[in-house]
């Protein structure tokens, strides 16, 4: 079995893993590891639920992988923000994201850049 190489799988992994333990908890026995398990918590297999894959490369470009559909281009862009503006939470929130990202768009503005400092030159 393979894992996505992003982070979703450890913080899956441990979300089930603390899941198992605050049954334990409730039951009166003590903390199972990761591989061990408590009577209370009866084993579960672990299944992981992927989402897809989505980055953006460019100017209104990007490249998404999202259960088999690949996309690119500014359709895959879209997509991108979309779902960025859907993952926020309360309405307020979405609103201005997409009014900066528009205003930023619009303007050709560039995002925040890192300034090193002087290296003495």
């Amino acid at each position: 079995m393979t894992w996505s190489a992003s982070g979703r799988h450890p913080a899956r992994r441990s979300r089930c893993l603390a899941w198992r333990r605050s049954r334990c908890r409730k039951a009166g026995t003590p903390r199972p590891s990761s591989r061990t398990v408590c009577r209370a918590a009866r084993p579960v297999a672990f299944a992981t639920l992927d989402k897809g894959n989505l980055a953006t490369i460019g100017r209104s470009r990007a490249v998404a992988d999202i259960k088999g559909i690949h996309l690119s281009g500014f359709i895959a862009w879209i997509t991108w923000l979309t779902v960025h503006l859907f993952y926020l939470i309360g309405f307020e929130n979405r609103l201005l994201v997409l009014i900066r990202w528009s205003f930023s768009f619009a303007t050709h503005g560039r995002g925040a850049r890192l300034i090193a400092g002087d290296d003495g030159q």
